[in-house]
């Protein structure tokens, strides 16, 4: 079948299972981002390790960021013409001030996940209209969102750090 993008200058040969595959191939590399959202959000990275005691609350075990480390790594990363963790491309933008390289970091995950969410919104369209296929978009929105275990385990985890509670690992720094 015939199909058509949205700039009208290609015209694609496309069946509904190519659609498909190429959906699932954008919304993979949307979800990679996931991760470096929340973390901007929040300023806590979601540790991988969970003990019980977090389990049965049904929270994340998380650790304070140290943006200071991430610009170094960033800056020794970019002077060594090494690729931008996250980005996945080669940059030469260093920086002195962490908080400009969080909201810059910011901008460009934002840029780069808005890219592959409109492909995925492109392509639904496209599948939609060519094979009567609907395809819900609205996760795309919700990925961009903290969800309420997230919230609640970032909540937990300043209230343990505010108290002094010195059994819950708030001291770790976590970087790359």
């Amino acid at each position: 079948m015939t199909t058509t993008l949205a700039n009208n200058k290609v015209e694609v040969l496309l069946t509904k299972e190519e659609i498909v595959m190429l959906i699932n191939a954008y919304d993979s590399k949307a979800h990679k981002f996931n991760k470096i959202l929340i973390e901007l959000q929040t300023d806590l990275k979601v540790e991988t390790t969970c003990c019980d005691e977090m389990r049965a609350k049904d929270l994340w075990n998380m650790s304070e960021i140290s943006w200071s480390k991430r610009m170094k790594k960033h800056n020794s990363d970019v002077r060594g013409h090494w690729h931008i963790p996250f980005l996945h491309r080669y940059d030469t933008k260093t920086f002195r001030n962490e908080l400009n390289y969080k909201l810059w970091l910011n901008e460009q995950v934002i840029t780069e996940f808005e890219f592959y969410a409109d492909k995925i919104r492109e392509l639904s369209e496209l599948q939609y209209n060519t094979f009567g296929i609907e395809y819900d978009c609205s996760y795309l929105k919700r990925m961009r969102i903290v969800n309420d275990k997230i919230r609640r385990s970032k909540n937990y985890f300043w209230e343990q750090k505010q108290s002094g509670n010195t059994e819950y690992n708030f001291t770790h720094y976590a970087h790359f």
